[in-house]
C-alpha cells in the first residue's frame, strides 16, 4: 500500500466526510495511515483520489499521526501536501542535521534553524531531542556542556506543550554528571521554572528529583530546597500531593548552615501545613513522607510532629491509609525509645483496615525499620506484619522480604526467620515454595 492507497482507507474518508459535512470530529484518529516499505509513487490512479478533495486541516491532522520520517514522502502525494508539508519538511531536515552537530558552534547553529519553525512551535520537540541525545557524545568540554545544556532548554522552555517532556529527560540526567556542573544547570532550570505561570504545566518533581544530586553542606541548598518548597501554595491538590513526597526525605540541612534547627523546623512545619490542606483522597502519602521526615527534626521536637501527623493518618479513608502506614513507621523508630510500643499498639486498629491490595506495602513498611526497635517489639512487628500477608502467596511474601534484605542482616535475624516459617505453615506453604523462600532469605543475609 503507497500513501495513496492509505489516505484513501476507511478511516481518512470517514474524516474526510465528517469534516465536510461539519458532523464534528471523529471518534478515533485517523489510525488507517501506515508507511510501505515500497514508498514508490502511483502516477496513474485508477479511481478518483479522496485525497484530492480533503480539506487543509484534515491533511494537518492526518500528518499529526505519522512518524517526522515519513514526512517527505507523505508530502510527494499531491501539490496541496506538499504546500501544507512545509514546516514539517524543515522539523525533518533539522531532524537528520542533528546527528552531524559536533560542537557547540554547530548546535547552537542547528538550535536556530529549529526555531525557525513558527506555525507549529511544537514542531520543534523532535529535532530538539535528537540534538539533545548528540550533544551527549560530542565529547564537550565542561564549559560548553553547561552552556549546551542552557541552550537546549532554554529552547525547549520556548515550546508550548512538547518542550516539557525534553526539560524532564535533561533533569534526570544530572546524576551523571560532575557535581560543579550540576549545580549550575541545576539552578539555570529552576529559574526558568520560577518565570513560568502557575497555570502553566511545570517539571518541580524532576527538580525535587534532582535535589538529591544538588546536596551541599551549605547555604545554597537550603535556599534550592526553599526556592521548591516556596511553590507548594500555588499548587493545584495533585501537584502538590506529588511534590511533597519528593520534598520530604530531601529536608537534609547542614548543621553548620542551620545549627539551631530553626530552618529545618520552618520547612517542616510548612511541609505539615500543605499536606494537611489536601483532601483527604490525595493526603495518604505525603502525610507518611512528612511524618518519617521527622529524623531530621531535633530529638525533642519530634514527638509532638510525629502525633499530629499519625492522628492526620488514622483519620485517613481506607483508600489512602496504606500509603500513609507505608511510610509511617520511619517516622515512629525516630522517636524517643520509650514512645515506641505505645505507638505501636495507635496504629493496631488502622492495620485492620488495609486493603488487601495494600497490605505488601504495608508490611514493608512495619518490617523496614524493626532493627531499630527493642527485642520484643521487633518480634511483635514481625508477627502483626506478616499477618497481614495471611492468605496472600509466596510472591507477596517474596516481595516483602526483597524490600526489607538490609533488615535479615541485622541481629535480629532469628525473629525474621521463626515468624516467617509460622507464616509459611499457617498458610500451607508447598516444599518448592519453602525451599524458594529459605533460599531468597539466606542470600539477602549474605548477598
Amino acid at each position: 500500500m503507497d500513501f495513496n492507497d492509505a489516505l484513501d482507507t476507511a478511516p481518512i474518508a470517514i474524516y474526510a466526510m465528517n469534516e465536510q459535512a461539519h458532523q464534528g470530529s471523529p471518534a478515533a484518529p485517523p489510525t488507517g495511515v501506515k508507511r510501505s516499505a515500497d514508498t514508490t509513487l502511483d502516477t496513474h490512479p485508477k479511481k478518483p483520489r479522496i485525497y484530492d478533495t480533503l480539506p487543509g486541516e484534515v491533511i494537518l491532522e492526518v500528518a499529526r499521526y505519522l512518524p517526522l520520517d515519513h514526512i517527505p514522502e507523505f508530502s510527494r502525494v499531491n501539490r496541496n501536501t506538499y504546500a501544507l508539508m512545509e514546516e514539517r519538511r524543515w522539523a525533518w531536515r533539522c531532524y537528520q542535521q542533528a546527528a552531524s552537530v559536533s560542537d557547540l558552534a554547530s548546535l547552537q547553529q542547528l538550535i536556530g534553524e529549529i526555531e525557525q519553525i513558527q506555525a507549529e512551535p511544537d514542531l520543534r520537540a523532535e529535532p530538539l531531542t535528537a540534538l539533545w541525545k548528540q550533544s551527549q557524545s560530542m565529547g564537550l568540554s565542561r564549559k560548553h556542556k553547561i552552556e549546551a545544556f542552557k541552550l537546549l532548554f532554554a529552547a525547549a522552555d520556548r515550546l508550548p506543550e512538547q518542550g516539557l517532556p525534553l526539560q524532564k529527560t535533561m533533569l534526570a540526567s544530572l546524576g551523571g554528571i560532575s557535581k560543579s556542573m550540576r549545580l549550575r544547570m541545576f539552578d539555570f532550570a529552576c529559574a526558568l521554572a520560577e518565570r513560568r505561570r502557575p497555570d502553566q504545566a511545570n517539571f518541580w518533581p524532576e527538580l525535587a528529583k534532582a535535589l538529591v544530586n544538588v546536596w551541599t553542606p551549605s547555604r545554597r541548598y537550603i535556599q534550592r530546597y526553599q526556592a521548591l518548597l516556596n511553590q507548594l501554595p500555588y499548587l493545584d491538590a495533585p501537584q502538590k500531593a506529588e511534590l511533597i513526597p519528593l520534598l520530604a526525605p530531601k529536608l537534609s540541612f547542614s548543621p553548620l548552615e542551620d545549627p539551631d534547627s530553626s530552618k529545618t523546623l520552618s520547612a517542616h512545619a510548612t511541609l505539615r501545613q500543605q499536606a494537611r490542606s489536601l483532601p483527604p483522597s490525595l493526603q495518604g502519602a505525603p502525610v507518611g513522607m512528612v511524618a518519617a521526615a521527622i529524623e531530621r527534626l531535633p530529638r525533642e521536637a519530634r514527638a509532638a510532629h510525629y502525633a499530629e501527623l499519625r492522628q492526620l493518618a488514622l483519620s485517613l479513608p481506607d483508600e489512602q491509609l496504606g500509603a500513609a502506614l507505608h511510610k509511617l513507621p520511619r517516622g515512629l523508630v525516630m522517636l524517643p525509645r520509650e514512645h515506641h510500643a505505645h505507638e505501636l499498639q495507635l496504629l493496631e486498629p488502622a492495620l485492620l483496615r488495609v486493603l488487601p491490595e495494600q497490605r505488601v506495602q504495608v508490611a514493608q513498611g512495619l518490617l523496614e525499620w524493626t532493627f531499630l526497635l527493642d527485642d520484643a517489639l521487633s518480634k511483635h512487628v514481625w508477627q502483626r506484619a506478616l499477618q497481614l500477608l495471611d492468605g496472600s502467596s509466596a510472591t507477596a511474601l517474596l516481595e516483602v522480604l526483597s524490600k526489607v534484605g538490609a533488615m535479615l542482616r541485622a541481629p535480629k535475624w532469628q525473629d525474621a526467620v521463626n515468624e516467617v516459617t509460622a507464616f509459611m505453615d499457617r498458610n500451607h506453604f508447598t516444599e518448592q515454595e519453602r525451599a524458594t523462600i529459605d533460599a531468597r532469605m539466606l542470600l539477602l543475609r549474605h548477598p
